[in-house]
């Protein structure tokens, strides 16, 4: 197994078990013996706000955080005539390069601990959800006013499962290179 399938398999790890944490909130209220709590009217539309805020935070924030990482590092790039795999091209085309990556794996590598960072803080960003809703469940909200909050959650950390396609179009977006094809 290369580094970066060892890399990739470590994030998923961390990515289930914070998934799997929200899941563990619900079996917590299923088995709390809750004191009776006077439920407070705008706590579920305050929290469910807050809800829209985090999950664009959660898309937001990371890739803020992995491009402005990622433009302080050098890569090797270089300049790929376009349609390199074709021997005959249109004379319009025969000029025109594109900025490819000249070692893949090695800007890969380097451009893993920016976009694990992102990961971690989206995802704890939609833990964040699933808390709001673990809060309205301990004060005894009904569970379609709490349930709403896990499942939007359960969304945005399957939106974001780690694949090394998603580093790559990262990394291709911070740097204005492809990877070669």
């Amino acid at each position: 197994m290369g580094l970066m399938q060892q890399r990739m398999r470590v994030v998923r790890i961390l990515w289930g078990a914070l998934l799997a944490s929200t899941f563990m909130y619900l079996v917590v209220l299923a088995f709390a013996t809750v004191p009776q709590a006077q439920a407070v009217p705008a706590l579920p539309p305050a929290l469910g706000a807050s809800s829209v805020v985090l999950a664009v935070l959660s898309f937001a924030l990371p890739r803020q955080q992995a491009k402005s990482a990622l433009s302080r590092q050098k890569f090797a790039i270089a300049d790929v005539p376009e349609g390199a795999e074709s021997d005959v091209l249109p004379y319009r085309e025969a000029g025109k390069t594109r900025k490819e990556f000249a070692e893949p794996e090695r800007a890969e590598l380097a451009a893993f601990p920016a976009y694990q960072t992102g990961l971690i803080l989206g995802s704890a960003l939609c833990e964040a959800i699933a808390t709001f809703g673990f809060v309205l469940g301990y004060l005894r909200f009904p569970p379609w006013v709490f349930l709403p909050f896990f499942a939007l959650a359960w969304v945005l950390f399957l939106l974001r499962f780690p694949t090394r396609a998603k580093l790559r179009r990262l990394l291709e977006d911070a740097k204005g290179a492809h990877f070669p094809r």
